[in-house]
């Protein structure tokens, strides 16, 4: 009994080792060791390995990332490695770092962008916020308040070009004001700073014009602003006889006859015009032209005494003396402070023989310029003329201190020797 229990546990066993490793390698004898019965204690046959311990898998232990060929644990596979050489990994990772970096900057360059633009927009309302706080003071004439409301614009946005034109006009009516009606030359600053903002503004370089036409000796500066403003504004009509003016002066009287000639028919065709054509012709001795000129001026101005004085000057060259004499007299009578006609009146008197109207003509010379060293000279002559010896030694005396010409000398010395003075 006890031997078929073991001979059926032994099958029991061997049954089931089979069926579990029926596909296993063969089993050498070798491989099988005896053991207690699994049912009562009996020996059995089991094998070996059976009685070992499992072993551990590799799992994810330590990972060794030391070379190009590093595994788990030591080598995985014949040169296998994570993520591959670790030169490409810190060569993506540089990549990454980079292009997070661009973005990075490129975020605070559209930050600083953006907040610029908000303070230009800012700084532009503000700019055409003060722009229209000066107009308002520029219409109301309070021209300093506009001046400096203008300025703190343009601080604020440079490019505010409203803002230029209109300090350009607030400056051009300072400049205006400081000229007052004596053309003050203090006003110029303001009228060139006004052109520097608005180089169209024909009105600031109109009164430059004006004003440096009203200096001595400014000829040039004068002219050069007209035509500025009459370049920028052909119909300013105004200018046309100023300039004819300046021109004659400055001895250019091709372009004086052209301006005054452009005058004629507008509003500036005046007597003033009519005498400047007429002192035109007179200098390029168009005696018919320029008498014609200098009636016209009387017809439009009869008390002008430049036209009378004028017309004399053409009537004495005709050989018309007496015509000539009523001319400057009448010049005379109309401005008694127009010395020049005196002088004429003086000399048409003395060629006609009339020493008494020709001392009265130069004593009225003399007192109104007293500096005019021809016409005591010319004084001086007529007493001569008169025998008034004292009289005539103390004209000559005067002269001589702007005339040292040997006729002075001569008749000065016939004066003396009447006086018998002779050692003088």
């Amino acid at each position: 009994m006890f031997r078929v229990k073991a001979h059926l546990a032994f099958l029991a066993a061997f049954s089931v080792f089979f069926t579990t490793f029926s596909g296993a390698r063969t089993v050498n004898a070798q491989d099988l060791v005896a053991n207690e019965d699994l049912a009562g204690g009996s020996s059995v046959f089991v094998f070996k390995e059976s009685r070992r311990k499992n072993q551990a898998r590799a799992g994810l232990g330590r990972v060794s990332l030391a070379g190009a060929g590093g595994g788990v644990g030591g080598s995985v596979g014949a040169g296998g490695s994570i993520g591959g050489s670790v030169g490409g990994r810190t060569q993506r990772t540089n990549a990454q770092i980079a292009a997070v970096a661009a973005k990075r900057r490129a975020a605070a360059i559209a930050a600083r962008k953006k907040a610029a633009a908000a303070e230009r927009d800012r700084k532009i309302r503000a700019s055409r916020t003060l722009t229209t706080t000066a107009e308002a003071a520029l219409d109301g004439n309070q021209i300093d308040l506009a001046i400096k409301t203008f300025r703190d614009a343009l601080v604020q946005w440079p490019k505010n070009t409203q803002a230029a034109e209109g300090l350009s006009n607030a400056l051009t009516a300072k400049g205006i004001e400081v000229a007052g009606t004596t053309n003050n030359l203090g006003a110029i600053v303001h009228f060139e700073e006004a052109v520097k903002l608005d180089p169209k503004n024909d009105v600031a370089f109109a009164k430059m014009g004006a004003i440096y036409d009203a200096a001595t000796g400014q000829e040039a500066k004068a002219i050069a602003n007209y035509e500025k403003a009459l370049a920028l504004n052909p119909e300013y009509s105004t200018l046309y006889t100023p300039l004819g003016i300046a021109y004659l002066e400055a001895g250019d009287i091709a372009k004086a006859e052209a301006s005054l000639a452009k005058g004629e028919g507008t509003d500036t065709d005046s007597a003033e015009s009519r005498i400047i054509r007429g002192v035109i012709y007179f200098k390029q001795n168009k005696n018919t032209e320029a008498l014609a000129a200098f009636d016209r001026a009387i017809a439009m101005d009869a008390r002008s005494a430049s036209a009378h004085y004028y017309r004399g000057q053409v009537l004495d060259r005709t050989s018309k003396p007496d015509e000539a004499l009523a001319a400057f007299k009448k010049s005379s009578e109309l401005d008694p402070t127009f010395a020049p006609a005196f002088f004429e009146l003086g000399v048409t008197s003395y060629n006609k023989g009339d020493w008494n109207g020709a001392v009265a003509a130069y004593q009225n010379v003399t007192r109104l310029e007293p500096d005019n060293y021809q016409a005591h000279y010319n004084l001086a002559s007529t007493y001569r003329q008169l025998e008034k010896w004292n009289e005539a030694d103390a004209e000559y005396k005067l002269a001589e201190v702007g005339i040292k010409s040997p006729e002075l000398y001569s008749e000065w010395g016939y004066v003396l020797g009447k006086k018998k003075e002779w050692n003088e």
